[in-house]
């Protein structure tokens, strides 16, 4: 079967090879498999309803969305389809694709695995290893160091260097290893064959180099012409309004007062400039910035095929929307207090909240402090023995989490756990007697005041709302959120939320120990940060990838940012040091 794929619209440069496993009920492999492929690699942004929700909460959409697009930018659009049961080859005129695909019965993809494309013109089988590994190595064109970005100078920067005839690279903890010539523009490293650095010479001397680590290809500048743009981060001189092509926000009948940038700092300039910087890639693959000044949206840029209408991916900045809504509940009085017992809402688990484990409160888990044995970080999301992905793809997330063993006083040590968020929303659901957390969201709570847009919230495989990572929002909405918290919970003259709850959600409860975020409430994070002499605390909420709600109290400022930025490495801290705050301070 041979596929004709539609005009291409998406273009991104290639950050990783997809490798997305998730096991369901699978329906018959063949032709519709090979449609499903077509329609994933036409060139378009792929959509929510394409997959399961079991698999989105393992491989969020935006993630798939920059992953398949900057594979099409790589290899162009397919021109063949072929295979059968699990296994298929995506040939386009460049490269060819392995995969592996599976559907459920209802026909969306339940399972994927992409492995690196491969290119169809480079053929090595025939050269000899002596050949390869002589000194052909034009010392000139390669040595020096490259970085990622400005913005990630001390974490990325790499080194070349010759030793002994051999051509050699650093790695930024200072590891040196050997690099082997494998053709004219690419070199591996001895005895991983499947690490290369590739390079384009341009006038002799080599800029740009690409690193393919295993299928994950990180582009790399010479860090001179870094240096270079490092500078013109913060000049001012040409920037303007209209060479960054800023607009005031429009109007939208929808709780958000406009303005214009001008009319609320004598700062815009520098506003500007940030803009540029975000569209010229500083910060990574930035989808959105928005900023609230004094209860006015000033800023409204979208970016990488995003808009106002499309609901964004948020991550674990769901996990305080789920504490917005502990707050509602308590407003109601559907929970007495956060200091209540779980066990008091969680009658059907009572049997796991015997002992010590009688004593852990709504609170406890909020602040992530309620003691249990749990480490999110180790292994990786991406390992299915992640307690996280063995919680969300359990068969009843709350019993998982609270069967854990006890292995600290709850209320003493700060733990990051998806697992207690969940156990909170079955709280809210079993509180307020909602068929579910998002229906409560919508239909009852004080938030439906808000009149949140085209919002989604995924679900885990027990059923239950994906309250630790599953809401996708529009980033408007989101600086509705922003609003809301920076005035005490008042939307629009009403009270949503007690004027304590929110001092609460972003007090400072339990030190996290962490180096960017010190502080936790709420499922809000805490840090602080110095500008000119001056301190100026922060509170946030924060998702994976770059999805950032930062709230500035004493400057009552709002700044929403969406991203794609799922390569570590890529931090924003530089627009808020180095912009936001010195435009609005």
């Amino acid at each position: 079967m041979t596929y004709r794929p539609r005009t291409r619209h998406f273009s991104r440069n290639l950050l990783a090879g997809l490798i997305f496993v998730y096991s369901a009920i699978f329906a018959h492999a063949g032709d519709a498999e090979i449609k499903m492929i077509g329609n994933i690699f036409n060139g378009q942004p792929a959509q929510v309803d394409t997959f399961e929700p079991t698999f989105l909460a393992v491989a969020p959409l935006a993630k798939i969305r920059a992953m398949i697009g900057e594979v099409y930018d790589l290899v162009g659009a397919p021109v063949e389809i072929t295979g059968d049961e699990l296994d298929y080859v995506v040939t386009t005129a460049t490269h060819k694709i392995k995969l592996k695909i599976r559907l459920s019965e209802n026909g969306a993809v339940a399972g994927l695995m992409v492995n690196p494309p491969q290119k169809l013109s480079v053929d090595t089988s025939e050269m000899n290893v002596g050949e390869i590994t002589e000194a052909a190595i034009d010392t000139g064109k390669i040595i020096g160091k490259f970085a990622i970005s400005a913005a990630t100078l001390s974490q990325t920067t790499i080194e070349f260097l010759m030793k002994d005839d051999e051509l050699y690279f650093r790695n930024p903890n200072g590891n040196q290893v050997q690099l082997v010539r494998k053709n004219n523009s690419e070199f591996y490293i001895l005895n991983m064959q499947d690490i290369i650095f590739s390079f384009k010479p341009v006038g002799g001397v080599v800029n740009q180099l690409t690193l393919d680590q295993k299928g994950q290809l990180i582009d790399f500048t010479r860090l001179d012409l870094i240096l270079d743009e490092q500078k013109k981060l913060g000049d001012l001189s040409e920037v303007s309004l209209s060479s960054v092509g800023y607009a005031v926000p429009e109007a939208q009948n929808d709780g958000l007062d406009v303005a214009a940038l001008a009319d609320l700092t004598a700062h815009d300039k520098t506003i500007y400039k940030l803009i540029e910087n975000v569209e010229n890639g500083a910060y990574g693959k930035i989808d959105s910035l928005l900023i609230v000044k004094n209860g006015k949206l000033v800023v409204e840029q979208y970016y990488n095929y995003f808009d106002r209408a499309q609901a964004h991916q948020m991550q674990s900045v769901s996990k305080s929307i789920t504490s917005l809504l502990v707050g509602s509940a308590i407003k109601q009085g559907y929970i007495d207090s956060v200091e209540d017992p779980i066990s008091k809402y969680l009658p059907q688990y009572g049997h796991l909240l015997k002992d010590r484990k009688a004593g852990i409160t709504i609170q406890h888990l909020l602040t992530m402090s309620a003691g249990f044995d749990w480490n999110e970080q180790n292994p990786p999301y991406s390992n299915p023995k992640n307690i996280r992905m063995q919680e969300a793809t359990s068969e009843d997330g709350v019993e998982f989490t609270l069967s854990r063993a006890l292995i600290n006083k709850p209320g003493e040590v700060f733990t990051y756990s998806g697992g207690y968020v969940t156990v909170i929303g079955a709280i809210v659901k079993n509180a307020t007697g909602a068929d579910s957390v998002l229906d409560y969201l919508q239909k009852t709570s004080t938030l439906k005041a808000l009149k949140f847009e085209n919002l989604l919230w995924q679900k885990q495989a027990d059923g239950r709302i994906n309250t630790a990572g599953g809401v996708m929002l529009r980033p408007r909405d989101l600086a509705k959120i922003g609003k809301l918290m920076l005035n005490d919970g008042v939307w629009n003259g009403q009270a949503l939320l007690p004027k304590n709850w929110v001092e609460d959600s972003l007090a400072n409860h339990t030190p996290t120990k962490m180096n960017a975020l010190t502080d936790y409430g709420y499922f809000w994070w805490g840090k602080d940060y110095v500008v000119d002499g001056i301190t100026y605390s922060q509170d946030s909420a924060e998702g994976y990838g770059g999805q950032e709600l930062l709230l500035f109290t004493e400057l009552d400022l709002a700044v929403i940012i969406t991203a794609n930025n799922f390569n570590p490495g890529v931090p924003t801290t530089g627009m808020v040091e180095d912009f936001i705050i010195p435009a609005f301070k």
